[in-house]
């Protein structure tokens, strides 16, 4: 029997939705996915249905599922649990292509594992594309589409973000919109993701809208299937995976994170092998995302260090000499070069201090001295809040913001101290070069986009 296809345009991007049993009153999921999907302005055609209501939130409401349109793209539900199974019958018999199934998974007749046999037997048998249950929603900005729980407007990016866990999702929503983070789309898949998991992994890989995809380890109850399409999106668009702890527990099986590999190490190692970028930070999470999204790769181990302070020029070293990268020894050339720029307490080797006192003028022209040079990969600028960098933050963030524009390498700024440089940092932000705090953050993000490079561009051993 061949394997079913589904609809991912569809899910993704649908021109019809229908909200299965939307609901007048607020305090109902009904009602925020309705609101959510008015609230963010969606284009298409949008149909609540409720047995009982002719119109809901200045809306005609449909009082069954079978008087909606055939061939419907997208169809909400958020009834209970047991009552989906008859609700998507109806719903393959008016052809629909996506179901985003809300609720969760307690089941008072029939195990969940019954209700999953004959669930994913039936949206196979009819194509339907599944979503759930226990699912957050979709969301996807660039469509003007919240078709989800998660109240708010949402930036506009090119990060996507799936997982299974709707606690987990809802807080890396909700981090990512606190710092100003922009997402493609947003995909929380629910307890029942493997039919459909890869389906949307090879999805993305094709989605013009995402350069990056973001993931949780715990998303995807078969390994293998996920580790076979991750790396096919890897070697075209960076997968970075927020790990779990490195011990591994007995789950309850009854948990939608239940059948993890027993192996820890071994399934790192396969990941690792498969071009997976992990990480068991959320913050890190994030700061990989946007390099990734933002700046290109480097094509070779060597930086340069430009700071305005000696010491976290200093951290900076300590951290490359961790790290894969290498504190590249300027050439002649470019150390004559830098003399003529710099003044002549300026420290002119790697790490190139440029004193507390520099200002935009030095930074921009330093900078155009070190994009320049054929033998570096990748400049990191340090900034601290020194009261010449205070006064001047606005145009040292539009420097960096030049060399940006001007190169092929990364260029990662970090102005630390936060607060005294809170103007830089925001130029930069929406300049979309996003800024970290920290020297060591900033080495471990290029140090991982430099490792990610070498997975796709190896180096093969001469043939004799």
């Amino acid at each position: 029997m061949p394997a079913p296809t589904y609809d991912l345009h569809a899910l993704c991007h649908p021109r019809t939705i229908a909200v299965i049993m939307a609901s007048p009153l607020q305090d109902e999921v009904g009602y925020t996915v309705l609101h959510n999907l008015i609230q963010a302005g969606y284009p298409g055609t949008l149909i609540p249905v409720h047995p009982h209501t002719d119109t809901i939130l200045d809306l005609s409401a449909t009082t069954t599922i079978n008087e909606l349109p055939q061939g419907l793209d997208l169809a909400v539900v958020t009834l209970p649990l047991p009552e989906t199974v008859a609700a998507l019958e109806q719903l393959a018999q008016v052809g629909t292509k996506a179901v985003i199934l809300m609720a969760g998974c307690n089941m008072a007749h029939i195990t969940r594992e019954q209700w999953e046999d004959e669930v994913i037997a039936l949206c196979a048998k009819h194509h339907i594309a599944l979503v759930g249950p226990d699912s957050l929603g979709m969301i996807n900005t660039h469509v003007r589409i919240n078709a989800s729980r998660i109240e708010g407007q949402f930036l506009s990016g090119n990060i996507a973000l799936i997982s299974s866990s709707a606690d987990l999702h809802a807080a890396m929503i909700n981090r990512a919109k606190a710092e100003g983070i922009g997402f493609s789309k947003s995909l929380c898949l629910g307890s029942t993701s493997l039919p459909l998991m890869k389906h949307i992994l090879a999805y993305l890989d094709h989605d013009p809208a995402t350069r990056v995809v973001l993931t949780h380890e715990a998303s995807y109850p078969c390994p293998k299937t996920f580790l076979a399409a991750a790396a096919s999106i890897s070697s075209h668009k960076p997968v970075i995976m927020l790990t779990s702890a490195h011990s591994r527990v007995d789950r309850d099986s009854s948990s939608p994170v239940s059948n993890m590999t027993p192996s820890h190490h071994l399934w790192a190692t396969t990941v690792d092998q498969n071009g997976i970028i992990r990480t068991p930070c959320i913050s890190t999470l994030f700061n990989l995302a946007q390099a990734f999204a933002c700046q290109p790769l480097p094509k070779g181990p060597n930086l340069a260090v430009v700071t305005n302070a000696g010491g976290p020029g200093i951290m900076a070293t300590d951290a490359c000499e961790r790290s894969p990268l290498h504190m590249a020894s300027l050439s002649p050339s470019t150390v004559r070069k830098l003399k003529k720029v710099l003044p002549p307490y300026a420290s002119l080797y790697n790490p190139i201090d440029m004193a507390g006192d520099a200002r935009a003028q030095t930074l921009r022209q330093t900078l155009d001295i070190l994009i320049n040079d054929e033998h570096l990969h990748a400049i990191l600028v340090l900034i601290g809040p020194t009261a010449t960098a205070m006064e001047e933050q606005i145009p040292l963030a539009q420097a960096t913001i030049h060399a940006v524009s001007a190169t092929d390498k990364p260029v990662i700024p970090c102005f630390f101290g936060s607060h005294q440089l809170a103007q830089g940092r925001a130029i930069l932000h929406k300049a979309e070069t996003p800024c970290l705090t920290f020297p060591e953050a900033a080495v471990t993000q290029l140090a991982t986009m430099y490792s990610y490079h070498q997975w796709r561009h190896p180096i093969r051993p001469l043939s004799g």
